[in-house]
């Protein structure tokens, strides 16, 4: 787990994440597909067509996706900087 990404979550989140814990598993299922619906725009066709869009570049070649581990690395790096 990267411990930075903790220490950025804000106290709602942590309570949100501490009552998710604490469902049956069968609670938790019906939580993550109500998540699951409003981070992936399941009623927002356009933004379903972007995700297609996208998908289909990277398949095809014309776009490459980027390790997820690398890039929460680098906004690690540019967001724990001290101005």
């Amino acid at each position: 787990m990267l411990l930075w990404y903790n220490a950025l979550m804000s106290p709602v989140v942590e309570k949100i994440e501490n009552a998710f814990r604490k469902l049956a598993p069968q609670e938790q299922l019906r939580v993550l597909n109500r998540f699951e619906a409003v981070v992936y725009g399941e009623e927002d066709p356009a933004f379903i067509e972007e995700l297609k869009r996208r998908v289909a570049k990277i398949k095809s070649g014309k776009a490459r996706g980027r390790d997820a581990f690398a890039v929460m690395r680098a906004l690690q790096r540019k967001y724990s900087k001290k101005n």
